[in-house]
């Protein structure tokens, strides 16, 4: 399966009144940022790091929110992909929409989610229910029905601790019902695999743009056609790194993307 990755990332922009009511300040505990941010929620594929498709956000909308309308929008997933998440982004929304594209989910879930076991499976895995949350809500508390006879999905859950990290456990529910077709300790592997699209921030934010650089654009309207641009051009470099690789045999993430994005420049100069 191609392994795909959603996460986000913020974006200071240029302190303009019209740049901080568009998409609004972060506030913390140290008080209101410098600088306007723009939340961008990517879909990266993790092999190549290409950033495959994105939603931005206006101020007030959420990391859940854009996840799901990512997912949800036509042409981002589809069959023969799987995507990965972390914790803070799930939704039963956007499982929904992931299964509706046609695609595989294998998303970390919080300890406190309601994964009744179904049947256990030789490779230490079970099948679960993740019911719509209103339709539970609503006929369970009234006796009407049992939980698979409400609408929802059929997941498989996955438990394991990390060593070293305290005897935390991570709890990772996905769409392959199958243990024959992926193990559990491939699942495990797999989800690992998401924090590549930290990679691919990092490219983006330190390498292309620039350390601690703002884009400079005063109007949303031109903050998105900036971004958009650092986008686009990211995944043309990653395409080239791509192509590359494939005509040497190796895999991508040889290649180094600050000497890559040197000789780019250097060509386009």
């Amino acid at each position: 399966r191609r392994l795909m990755s959603v996460d986000g990332v913020e974006l200071d922009l240029a302190d303009t009144p019209a740049n901080a009511e568009y998409f609004g300040r972060r506030r913390g505990k140290n008080g209101t940022a410098a600088f306007p941010r723009v939340l961008v929620m990517a879909l990266a594929e993790c092999g190549t790091h290409a950033v495959t498709a994105a939603q931005t956000g206006t101020a007030g909308t959420g990391e859940v929110t854009l996840a799901r309308a990512l997912a949800a929008a036509p042409g981002n997933l589809g069959p023969g992909m799987l995507l990965l998440a972390d914790r803070g982004l799930y939704s039963y929304k956007m499982i929904t929409a992931v299964a509706a594209a046609g695609a595989d989910f294998c998303v970390r879930v919080k300890g406190d989610i309601d994964l009744p076991v179904l049947q256990w499976l030789p490779d230490g895995s079970y099948r679960s229910y993740v019911a719509e949350p209103v339709n539970k809500t609503n006929k369970l508390a009234s006796g009407a029905r049992t939980l698979t006879d409400l609408p929802g999905l059929h997941v498989r859950v996955i438990d394991y601790d990390v060593p070293g990290r305290g005897g935390e456990v991570v709890t990772l529910v996905t769409s392959i019902l199958d243990h024959h077709d992926t193990p559990a300790p491939d699942l495990a592997a797999a989800y690992h695999q998401r924090w590549e699209i930290e990679l691919a921030f990092d490219e983006i934010k330190t390498h292309q743009r620039g350390p601690a650089a703002i884009l400079r654009s005063r109007s949303p309207d031109l903050v998105l056609q900036e971004l958009y641009g650092l986008l686009l051009t990211h995944y043309a470099i990653r395409q080239l790194m791509t192509e590359a690789a494939d005509q040497a045999e190796i895999d991508p993430d040889r290649l180094s993307f600050t000497r890559t994005l040197n000789i780019v420049r250097r060509q386009v100069t």
